[in-house]
């Protein structure tokens, strides 16, 4: 079942074409990467999807047509986080932050509902802090914990994971998964970093508002040759294994090392 349909968008940011003749479906329960180069058009993507940039185009969400009459009814059905940590706060601590957007969508079980998201994120010790005083990742989880306190259907992240270390990273990329099985939510990433698809189910690149490569991950990244041309790198465990099969010492593309090395062994 679809739960994003985009049919032939068209967008122009002054005399230049953004995306043009766009058309993306996106399933319910998935989790797509949307890659590219800087200036590609995926973060206007999430902007037009979230509301934030109005079209007229062709857009569904959760079968809801996105317009200016449907916008709040669709903001209900997703969260997003996008990639400047410091501009996603305005309230005094993390605790308030949730109320404030709990309110808002006039839902009722505050006090439980901040103590499910807290606890599964494990942000129960800084829900009482000022999120500005918060680290790159206490901030990550905060934000996260806002997008997703309301239960939304769709998670949206603009590079959201881009201030903060690799094992942050990985250990906040593992919590989604989890949250997502548990939960069937549909999770769309917009990233520059092609090793934030590892947990996903699909990969899109794009490149001048265009989808040039759409398929699973280690499908796509066999294409090493074309994400080079368009200025997108490959993770460093993806590269080598694309080395290693071109010497025929492996057949297929490994996303963890260690599973690498046992398999070369054996």
């Amino acid at each position: 079942m679809n739960i994003i349909d985009i049919n032939k968008m068209t967008y122009r940011y002054n005399e230049d074409f953004i995306f043009y003749n766009l058309d993306l479906i996106i399933n319910k329960n998935s989790w797509v990467t949307i890659c590219g180069p800087n200036k590609s058009g995926k973060s206007t993507l999430i902007k037009i999807l979230s509301g934030l940039i109005k079209t007229d185009n062709d857009i569904k969400i959760d079968s809801i047509v996105l317009n200016d009459y449907n916008v709040e009814k669709i903001r209900k059905v997703i969260g997003v986080v996008f990639d400047n940590l410091d501009n996603g706060f305005i309230c005094d601590t993390v605790r308030e932050e949730l109320e404030v957007i709990l309110h808002n969508f006039k839902l009722n079980n505050i006090k439980e509902r901040i103590k499910e998201i807290s606890e599964l994120l494990n942000i129960t010790s800084i829900l009482d802090r000022d999120p500005h005083s918060l680290s790159g990742g206490e901030k990550n989880k905060a934000l996260l914990a806002c997008a997703l306190v309301h239960s939304p259907k769709i998670l949206m992240l603009d590079d959201a994971f881009n201030m903060i270390d690799n094992n942050t990273r990985k250990e906040l990329l593992q919590l989604l998964n989890s949250y997502k099985k548990n939960r069937g939510l549909t999770i769309i990433n917009v990233t520059h970093d092609l090793s934030e698809s590892f947990y996903s189910d699909r990969l899109i690149v794009i490149n001048d508002g265009c989808i040039v490569l759409d398929g699973k991950p280690e499908v796509v990244m066999k294409h090493d040759t074309l994400l080079y041309k368009i200025g997108v790198d490959l993770p460093f465990i993806v590269d080598l294994s694309n080395k290693l099969i071109s010497y025929e010492l492996i057949n297929k593309i490994y996303f963890d090392m260690e599973e690498m090395v046992n398999d070369i062994w054996k």
